[in-house]
């Protein structure tokens, strides 16, 4: 049985981003492989640093269950409930963990918006995920009735084409189309 220190879930935030879009960041990691590989030790106390999980708080875990497995790929690992009711579902697809939480009680206080209206809001404001061939996940995603919020288009300040829709909760979903 998986046990969870579910006052520290609860308090984590959890944050992704793309290390390709961020220059510097990616130019650190590369510094940092370079010193392990050369035997020096890295005086960052962050070393090891890595996205362990990204948890999504929701008011129907069954329906979302269903949606990032058959929509997305994920699979269910873990599937328990905690102290007060909070269920948690622990789902995996190519070393990305998605933990969906369902509190007894949970409250909308932000209505979702479009981008780029959804940046005007504190805390995260979409999930990213990298793919091989954006126009085969778009038209992958369209055949599983997902409604795209726009036709894939370039993007110069990252370079890359993306595409964005939403899960069942309005969460906001971008795919990346791989450099």
């Amino acid at each position: 049985m998986l046990k969870i220190n579910l006052v520290k879930l609860a308090t984590a935030l959890t944050l992704t981003f793309s290390i390709q879009s961020i220059p510097t960041i990616g130019a650190n990691l590369v510094t940092q492989a370079q010193t392990r590989a050369s035997g020096q030790v890295s005086s960052n106390p962050l070393r090891g640093f890595a996205l362990a999980n990204i948890a999504i708080s929701t008011p129907n875990q069954d329906r979302m269950i269903t949606w990032y497995r058959e929509v997305l790929g994920f699979r269910l690992v873990e599937k328990t409930e905690g102290a007060g009711g909070i269920k948690l579902a622990i789902m995996e697809k190519d070393g990305v963990q998605l933990d969906l939480i369902q509190p007894p009680k949970i409250q909308l206080l932000i209505k979702p918006q479009a981008p780029p209206m959804h940046l005007e809001t504190p805390g995260i404001r979409n999930l990213v995920f990298w793919v091989d061939d954006l126009k085969a996940a778009e038209a992958s995603l369209k055949a599983k009735k997902v409604s795209l919020l726009f036709e894939s288009f370039y993007v110069e300040g990252i370079k890359t084409t993306i595409s964005a829709f939403r899960d069942p909760d309005g969460n906001l979903v971008a795919l990346w189309q791989k450099r």
